[in-house]
């Protein structure tokens, strides 16, 4: 309630993080094998949760400001875990992350990079969607306002910049297309 920059902070690097992941699988060889590139980026965040998951529950203890931001992610590692834990945690760690990420990976491949940008940055209309329909949560006006925003921005990229490029670059690859789309050769 009422916001906090820690959370805008957190959403900002998620933002970034999938601006990354879509270059980081841009720049893959067309021929490369999606399987290894979804295997290759599930080892990554593993590795990195592994060692961040120590650290940030040594912060319990750090007194000094620059621990403070850190504060809500340290919670002590856990001496036990019931057996619905571990079941969830599998299920989200192998259909969600690892099958999920597979099957973005090879989709990603096929599109262009614009365009699943434009599919990731559904995420908070939908969640907002599927709160209401499953949950009965209903968004602020500013939540509204921030949906409305996301989707206009997407919108925008989508379907204003092919406009502005897609009748310059054909006239330019084919300078003898005519008018009404039949060609003069």
């Amino acid at each position: 309630p009422g916001g906090n920059l820690l959370g805008d902070g957190l959403a900002l690097l998620c933002a970034l993080g999938f601006a990354l992941q879509i270059i980081a699988v841009e720049k893959f060889p067309r021929d490369a094998d999606w399987r290894l590139m979804s295997l290759i980026q599930a080892g990554v965040v593993a590795v990195i949760c592994s060692v961040l998951l120590p650290l940030l529950a040594a912060l319990r203890t750090c007194q000094s400001a620059l621990c403070t931001p850190l504060l809500a992610f340290a919670d002590p590692l856990p001496t036990s875990m019931p057996l619905n834990v571990l079941l969830v945690a599998a299920f989200t760690g192998i259909v969600a992350t690892a099958i999920g990420l597979a099957l973005q990976v090879w989709a990603q491949r096929m599109i262009p990079p614009s365009d699943a940008a434009l599919i990731y940055a559904m995420e908070s209309p939908f969640s907002a969607l599927f709160g209401f329909l499953f949950r009965g949560e209903m968004l602020t006006s500013g939540g509204l306002l921030g949906c409305g925003l996301i989707l206009a921005g997407m919108l925008t990229t989508a379907l204003g910049g092919e406009r502005a490029t897609a009748p310059a670059a054909a006239l330019a690859e084919e300078p003898y297309l005519a008018v009404d789309g039949a060609a003069d050769k």
